[in-house]
């Protein structure tokens, strides 16, 4: 990636976000000499946000994904949010989603999103597909199954992933910090759970970091026309 992103294919344009859902069960200590953060922090220099899902080892843990917790700008950790099925931002912090530690900001999540009960494609073979409750066929007469309601921090960061693409189409010479303080700095404070903490210029939770994302007040803080 880090070598193709300017050029990925013919026709192709830039890739300037990427979506990682894996990392250790229970989370872990950030290394800032790990393979991985050097890949990352590389891939911000070039421009390129990575998003890290914060992990399914919730309520009472206290550990979220290692390479989520990097303070690089441009590098975000998604918490996940549940509507509990009003379609409001008045819900909760997914039980299931990844708490950091209380008293170290460093290992909150950056954003929320959301997580629970989500319908997305998913491949029958896919082990994380069987947790599903609610198979569905794809539109082509071979997609049996292909579509199922699944939960967990992997759906949350997805959301944040299409944003930040929209957030690029509004701003496409925006750094990755730029991108990174649309989203915090207008994300929508719901109050359910820890409470928030002043943390630098932001505000943040142990359990759901700056709050759940909105894309169209970031894309307007990005410069779009408010409508």
């Amino acid at each position: 990636m880090l070598e193709h992103h300017l050029n990925p294919c013919a026709g192709c344009p830039p890739i300037k976000v990427s979506n990682n859902s894996y990392g250790p069960t229970g989370g872990g200590a950030f290394d800032p000499n790990s393979a991985t953060t050097k890949l990352q922090r590389a891939l911000a220099a070039e421009g390129v946000v990575t998003v890290w899902a914060a992990g399914n080892d919730g309520p009472d843990n206290s550990a979220t994904n290692p390479p989520g917790q990097d303070p690089t700008p441009g590098i975000l950790m998604v918490a996940s949010y549940d509507d509990l099925g009003t379609g409001t931002r008045d819900g909760s912090v997914s039980t299931f989603s990844s708490r950091g530690a209380a008293g170290r900001p460093e290992t909150y999540p950056d954003v929320s999103a959301p997580g629970s009960n989500i319908t997305s494609a998913c491949r029958p073979y896919l082990l994380i597909c069987s947790t599903g409750l609610d198979p569905r066929n794809g539109p082509g007469p071979l997609d049996v199954g292909t579509f199922n309601t699944i939960s967990g921090t992997s759906m949350a960061t997805p959301h944040v992933v299409g944003i930040v693409t929209q957030l690029f189409q509004v701003a496409p010479n925006a750094t990755p910090a730029q991108v990174e303080d649309a989203l915090k700095a207008t994300a929508d404070k719901f109050t359910d759970s820890a409470a928030y903490q002043t943390v630098g210029p932001y505000t943040t939770a142990v359990d759901k970091g700056s709050g759940l994302v909105d894309a169209y007040a970031s894309a307007v803080r990005l410069g779009a026309t408010p409508g």
